[in-house]
């Protein structure tokens, strides 16, 4: 009888091996951040979690995380149904663990799509607090249901386009919650770009945003809301995606819970005579999102020396020009202060090369970098006095 189990069990391992699939799942997760913002956004929130094959046939293994920001106007099903240029990350993962170009890890996308279609995991007390529902809420679900190293120095953090940004500012905020980070075609600009984005760079966007803070101006706060609610189900429909945008760059950077929808201060303003004119205190406030860097390296620079490892990533065909040129700008301010960082530029343009970065450059990086070792992981929880990790 023993002999035959043995025959059976090498038989199934052998099988799964063959197959070499790690699986994806969805799951869903309590974000108790996301509680009170002022658009009915959701406190439940989907992620999508990618497990190695030796997840499910080793019950005492216990393996780093990648956390993945996506980009703006998209949720975890872009990357895991190939929405993305045709991009499946479950596909690239199991490829590059069975040909041993990375080690086996657990891959959690983030969503950071709500009715604005991106948060820029940010806090913000109009949209919610995006930052730390990713700090606080996911990585403690992922510690508390997954077989993970709860360690820093087991957990990277990365992104693409609004994503990257996230990915940066994240591990340059929480240097003791991620040690890898990875910025993809980040979404930044150099200081005094902020006016060559979309959100600004057409004045007939201004036009519109302005009329549109002009028309719910004239009703009651409660019908405001209500419009507003209705008028940003509208824009979604039509697909008009710069519009949504600067709305919800500016509930991100430019918030203003204590006035009606669609609660933003707007840096532009049009006179009787029809002219826009600029206020540049409020400008300063969106510039202090993307576009702010050279002060956030100055005043960061000792956090990003305490993580393990910086990449950025980024296409010098990028359709928004200010994107590589933020990109290279953030290259420069690393290497001018003494950060070590990686960075690779392709000719191609806003993230259309996101397969090809995931699979020959970014992965492994991170696999390099990340910490396997659980005796860490225990000494670290034990010397906490929490429990070590969840078997599930």
């Amino acid at each position: 009888m023993k002999r035959i189990l043995i025959v059976v069990l090498l038989a199934l391992l052998v099988h799964l091996s063959a197959r070499s699939q790690g699986i994806m799942i969805t799951d869903t997760v309590e974000a108790v951040s996301l509680k009170n913002n002022l658009i009915g956004e959701s406190t439940r929130q989907s992620i999508a979690v990618y497990l190695p094959l030796s997840y499910q046939l080793f019950g005492e293994k216990h393996y780093p995380v990648i956390y993945f920001l996506p980009e703006y106007g998209e949720t975890p099903a872009c990357y895991i149904k190939g929405y993305f240029n045709g991009f499946f990350l479950e596909k690239s993962m199991n490829e590059l663990t069975l040909s041993s170009k990375i080690a086996e890890m657990i891959v959690v996308i983030v969503n950071g799509y709500n009715r604005l279609e991106g948060s820029f995991f940010h806090n913000s007390p109009v949209t919610g607090n995006w930052e730390d529902f990713v700090v606080k809420d996911v990585v403690k679900h992922i510690d508390s249901l997954y077989r993970t190293l709860p360690q820093k120095e087991s957990r990277a953090i990365i992104g693409l386009s609004m994503g990257g940004y996230g990915a940066f500012e994240l591990a340059m905020s929480h240097p003791n919650m991620f040690s890898v980070c990875v910025a993809q075609n980040a979404f930044l600009a150099r200081p005094g770009d902020m006016t060559k984005t979309p959100m600004f760079r057409d004045p007939q966007q201004i036009r519109r945003t302005y009329h549109l803070i002009d028309y719910l101006g004239q009703f009651s706060v409660e019908e405001a809301h209500r419009r507003y609610l209705d008028t940003i189900a509208s824009i979604g429909r039509k697909g008009d995606w710069m519009m949504m945008m600067g709305l919800a760059y500016a509930s991100a950077f430019a918030p203003n819970a204590s006035i009606r929808a669609p609660y933003i201060d707007y840096p532009y303003f049009i006179t009787e005579d029809d002219a826009l004119i600029l206020n540049p205190d409020i400008l300063k406030r969106y510039e202090e999102g993307i576009g702010s860097f050279d002060a956030k390296v100055k005043k960061h620079s000792r956090q990003l020396k305490k993580l393990h490892g910086i990449g950025i990533v980024y296409g010098k065909s990028d359709l928004f020009r200010w994107i590589p040129a933020g990109n290279e700008r953030l290259d420069s301010l690393l290497t001018a202060r003494r950060i070590k960082h990686k960075t690779w530029v392709n000719d191609g343009g806003h993230g259309e090369q996101l397969r090809q970065q995931m699979e020959e450059a970014v992965l492994p990086f991170i696999s390099e970098l990340l910490d396997f070792n659980m005796g860490n992981a225990i000494h670290r929880t034990v010397k906490a006095g929490t429990q070590t990790p969840s078997q599930r």
